[in-house]
């Protein structure tokens, strides 16, 4: 079986899901608020915030002089930026030379659902895994501004934060400072909404209109750059996606919860997460793809064995030579559908339990 595309779910899943915690949910535990942050070292300047809604809106303008020297050269450069996030709209300018992009997450709701469905212990889970990945410290705690704020180091980067809002940030790289910190904070006041517009006069690039951008119609996830000679010959699965959805969307297994359901080149995909690196899907595909040759070779690998009159095949998930992906695959046969159905987990998971998730199907 070719897991390709099944892998890409994996990865796409944990980096919509991280959107969706860190610009489309909470990305602040305050709702409203407006920054100055005063800009020292290498580059000296201000910078200034305004955000609502829990950070869902959100407004960045930055305007630095940055004074460089190597080797006895003295460079001076003048920068004058504007950052907007408005819910999925997304735009980034240059106010200097007049241009800017501009972008659309066509993300399915049901990436957004799969953070709220979380338990508070596992969006705890979730964002210091996040953290952990990045090689992020935990320094403890201190005061600004009149509030208690936890003092890490990320990426080398030292921050001070007050409820996930940046009160200060320290940067030294290779011997160069930067220092940001904000001299005012005024948190949970009225902020017009023409602050979470973009510009006028400005001479945008749309970056959805670039080549091999995801889109989200009707339900189906496509991306150009999976596009292969083997996918283009595989036959779409028959069986509806309502009801495939219907069939797979209320799975109980050890806490997991459903993060979404989708159609990708011709199967049908429903993913249930845990935490970012906890997670397993059921894909449908068309049954007349195994009777390849290479899948037989593959399918002969597999254990064989019969459960509830059904042909199952339990074995080792890999994406091939050129794809890092290691995991377990039970693939259960439905001739009267005209499908299979396989359970893949980058995650250990026994014979027993993944039957516990095939018993629950219902198809």
């Amino acid at each position: 079986m070719n897991f390709k595309v099944l892998t890409a779910c994996v990865v796409l899943l944990s980096t919509h899901i991280a959107l969706s915690a860190q610009v489309n949910h909470k990305r602040f535990l305050v709702k409203s608020g407006h920054l100055e942050m005063k800009v020292e070292g290498i580059s000296e300047g201000i910078r200034t915030i305004w955000f609502d809604n829990y950070g869902r809106q959100y407004r960045d303008e930055l305007k630095v002089v940055t004074t460089t020297e190597i080797f006895g050269m003295k460079s001076v450069e003048e920068t004058h930026t504007l950052s907007i996030v408005n819910g999925e709209e997304f735009y980034s300018v240059d106010l200097l030379s007049g241009t800017g992009t501009k972008h659309t997450y066509g993300v399915p709701a049901e990436f957004y659902q799969a953070y709220d469905q979380m338990s508070e212990e596992q969006k705890n889970q979730f964002a210091d895994e996040i953290f952990s990945d990045l090689g992020g410290t935990k320094l403890g705690t201190t005061n600004m501004l009149g509030r208690k704020c936890d003092l890490i180091k990320v990426l080398g980067v030292t921050e001070t934060i007050y409820k996930g809002v940046v009160l200060k940030t320290k940067v030294n790289l290779l011997g160069k400072k930067n220092t940001e910190t904000a001299t005012l904070f005024k948190e949970n006041i009225s902020v017009p909404a023409s602050k979470f517009s973009p510009p006028q006069n400005i001479d945008w690039t749309d970056l959805n209109s670039a080549e091999g951008q995801f889109s989200d119609l009707d339900g189906e996830y496509y991306n150009d750059s999976y596009d292969d000679e083997d996918d283009s010959e595989a036959i779409p699965v028959s069986y509806p996606f309502e009801s495939f959805k219907k069939a797979t969307q209320n799975i109980e297994f050890n806490g997991y919860k459903k993060a979404m359901a989708m159609s990708m080149d011709g199967q049908h995909i429903t993913t249930y997460m845990k935490s970012m690196n906890e997670n397993f899907m059921i894909v449908a595909s068309s049954i007349e793809n195994i009777q390849s040759q290479d899948y037989g070779d593959e399918l002969a690998r597999y254990q064989h064995f019969k459960h509830n009159g059904n042909d199952m095949y339990l074995g080792n998930a890999t994406g091939g030579d050129e794809e890092d992906f290691d995991g377990v695959a039970l693939i259960i046969k439905y001739p009267s559908k005209d499908m299979v159905v396989s359970i893949v987990s980058s995650n250990a998971f026994g014979k027993s339990e993944l039957l516990k998730i095939a018993d629950q199907l219902k198809f």
